[in-house]
């Protein structure tokens, strides 16, 4: 056995001393494809090849290893943090959000993102309404069949309902994933548009009203040649469906397209426009459309007797049509106006509370489908803050604020710190040497350390012993040795000047606090944080008309006559939707005062929490380094308190009820509480049969009068109060 061991052995190094291997040099280090980091840690290679020995190659290889893209010492840095995991499968359950320590990832013994505040936040999952995407870029322009090199087509963008998705019974986005516009190449020597951009799409066309004379001229400028040598000229289509147009008239060689009074029926129409060369083969090569509603102006006439009034036993007549305007023959002549009438009737025995109902005549007329509105709950506004709120509950931030705010800490004036500064130290250029300095607190302003010191030396040749002055010192509050000496000092080296000797001892969780300070107040103040105010005032702008209509919802509670689902708990519930809506209403204005008031300090506090090093991260939270008037600490307090606040109301139940009412309103109320003895016409004219019942029980009537005029509607509400006696006609014009 041992005599066959030899045997190998011989072979193999007879057979190795048969070819020779050799490396090429290491290549230079590389990212790791697919790997998060990109700045640390990479990969390098090496090519081998085995020659025979008669140099003849055997065989190639490689090999490779991992390497350092950096000598430099790197700490670590979060990236973005990424998006909420998905819910639609459990939407009960809980989601979460992540970030890596990859921007930049720590190298060479730097630190990691532990001191940076948490990787990972986690909230509920709720229902989410979709959002739209920014619009995508547009496509090619497409030019019609037959033209060729300089013309007008169309071009396409999309967006798409997935920012974020609806979830969990979301509502889907409303409006159009795509849209298409006119596009064009023009010649150098003129610009474009031809029309306005505003109307170039048939969703926001022109409106014209029929009574009104209308010029419309081109915005195309001709920089070149003189205008004498193009031709002008203007077709008019009337847009039948979708698919089709019909043109109207000759084609126009004008300077300007003009719309007449009555000229035209009402409907949508297409304004073509071209501009060309005296050539025929260059008619089209620069052609645009815009569109155009024709449309009458809305309808006017109200209800003769003004908006309150009231009324006696018997007979009454209600007139709208002899104070209604016709749009061809002025006011007091109804032509052509459809007249259409509602009317309530409510136990209020007082005209002022009768005047409180002021439910929508949308409703009343089932018109929601036509004069759409957007809702409070379309808005983005809810998940901003319900992320901001995630934030919150899983920073430390928040814990430290609120134990210094429970345990009634006051706030430090900025006065009060005071910091050991050489005399006479700062001047128009910076020091050319180093001086340390010392952090006190509550000491008077200005003090003066003694006035000298005296320090001892000899003198090796002669012994003779000499005396210095050493420099003299005084405290500075620290607000002003930040106005003083922070520019041009300070940010070089933060840490050079002052001590680390600390007013309040800082805690071993400083730095995670800081940074998730910094975090937060980036948030406010970064470049969308002018779209969330836009936000919020967009929300409560469409949550306070909400606000009204069931608001007047909410005076008819506890009168007779009502629906029976109309119950103690109907307007318990519709109550308390009120006053969240009042409530978030009021936090929210003060939230966006407080961000907006602090706006002006807020680049002064980001560069101050360099100081928390020096004075520690509590005592920072409580000091006023600036004339704001509101402590570091009450403001985060406050913010964070308004988010939570906000965040707590229950708006997915809110948006329940609201469609719950209105839907009441439209299939209940205006059957329940019709007036029995009431008729309407649709000439304008109205009677009411008011009874000695009516008036022993103070009856109310609200009546509603709708006004069409070829599709254009308006709406006029008259409050009448039956009391006893004979009431004299209140006639109003």
């Amino acid at each position: 056995m041992r005599t066959i061991y030899w045997f190998l052995l011989i072979i193999s190094q007879a057979f190795s001393k048969e070819s020779t291997i050799t490396w090429d040099e290491w290549g230079n280090c590389q990212r790791k494809h697919g790997s998060l980091d990109k700045t640390c840690l990479g990969t390098q290679s090496r090519n081998g090849r085995e020659t025979n020995k008669k140099g003849e190659e055997i065989r190639s290889f490689s090999e490779s290893r991992d390497c350092f893209l950096t000598t430099v010492k790197v700490d670590g840095g979060y990236t973005a943090w990424g998006e909420w995991d998905d819910c639609s499968n459990d939407c009960y359950g809980t989601t979460s959000r992540y970030r890596t320590c990859h921007d930049p990832t720590p190298c060479n013994g730097g630190k990691d993102c532990s001191d940076r505040g948490r990787d990972t936040l986690t909230k509920d999952c709720v229902p989410i309404v979709g959002q739209w995407t920014e619009w995508g870029s547009w496509g090619s322009c497409h030019m019609p069949l037959g033209v060729s090199g300089f013309g007008t087509g169309t071009h396409e963008r999309y967006r798409h309902c997935t920012a974020p998705s609806p979830i969990c019974d979301g509502d889907y986005c409303i409006g159009d994933s795509m849209v298409n516009e006119n596009c064009r190449v023009v010649p150098p020597c003129f610009n474009y548009p031809m029309f306005s951009k505003k109307f170039l799409r048939l969703e926001s066309p022109m409106v014209i009203y029929t009574s009104s004379k209308v010029d419309i001229y081109l915005r195309t400028l001709n920089k070149c040649a003189p205008e004498t040598i193009i031709h002008t000229y203007y077709e008019l289509y009337k847009i039948n469906n979708e698919t089709t147009e019909t043109q109207i008239g000759e084609t126009q060689w004008n300077l300007k397209f003009v719309f007449k009074p009555g000229e035209l029926e009402i409907g949508f129409y297409r304004l073509y426009a071209r501009i060309g060369y005296p050539d025929e083969a260059m008619a089209f090569w620069m052609e645009e459309s815009m569109f155009v509603q024709i449309t009458h102006p809305p309808p006017h006439a109200f209800i003769k007797g003004g908006d309150g009034r009231t009324i006696g036993e018997g007979d009454l007549d209600f007139d709208a049509n002899s104070v209604s305007y016709s749009v061809d023959k002025g006011p007091g002549n109804p032509t052509g106006l459809t007249f259409q009438w509602k009317c309530l009737s409510f136990m209020t025995d007082n005209l002022y509370n009768l005047l409180q109902f002021n439910l929508d005549p949308v409703t009343a007329f089932n018109d929601s489908s036509e004069v759409y509105k957007k809702k409070w709950y379309e808005t983005s506004y809810i998940q901003y803050i319900d992320d901001e709120v995630a934030f919150i509950n899983g920073s430390t931030l928040y814990s430290v604020v609120k134990s210094l705010r429970n345990a009634n800490t006051t706030c430090l004036l900025g006065g009060h710190i005071y910091v050991k500064t050489e005399l006479d130290k700062y001047t128009s250029q910076a020091p050319s040497h180093d001086i340390s300095t010392e952090v006190y607190s509550q000491l008077p302003e200005n003090k003066t350390l003694g006035d000298f010191t005296t320090t001892v030396s000899y003198n090796n040749s002669s012994d003779i012993l000499t005396t210095t002055l050493a420099p003299l010192y005084e405290l500075k509050p620290l607000t002003k040795f930040y106005d003083i000496d922070y520019m041009y000092e300070m940010e070089l080296n933060p840490r050079r000047e002052l001590s680390t000797a600390s007013v309040i001892p800082v805690e071993t969780q400083s730095i995670l606090v800081k940074n998730e300070m910094l975090e937060f107040l980036a948030s406010l103040y970064d470049e969308d944080s002018e779209i969330f105010r836009l936000d919020t005032i967009d929300f409560f702008k469409y949550l306070s008309e909400s606000s009204l209509t069931l608001s007047s919802l909410f005076q008819v509670g506890g009168l007779p006559g009502l629906p029976p689902s109309a119950n103690a708990t109907f307007f318990e519930d519709l109550n308390h939707w009120l006053e969240n809506a009042e409530l978030s209403k009021s936090i929210s204005d003060n939230l966006l005062t407080l961000i907006s008031d602090f706006k002006i300090i807020q680049p002064h506090i980001m560069r101050a929490i360099e100081l928390v090093d020096i004075i520690g991260i509590e005592a920072f939270f409580q000091l006023k380094i600036d004339d704001s008037g509101k402590c570091l600490l009450d403001y985060l307090g406050d913010i964070f308190d308004g988010f939570i606040t906000i965040d707590s109301m229950r708006w997915h139940d809110m948006k329940e009820q609201e469609l719950f009412y209105l839907k009441w309103l439209g299939d209940e109320i205006f059957e329940a509480s019709s007036c029995p003895l009431f008729n309407g016409s649709d000439n304008g004219h109205g009677n009411l049969t008011v009874t000695s019942q009516d008036v022993l029980d103070g009856m109310g009537f609200l009546l509603y009068i709708r006004v069409e005029y070829d599709h254009s509607i308006s709406y006029f509400i008259q409050h009448a109060q039956s009391i006893p006696g004979n009431v004299q006609e209140v006639k109003i014009e």
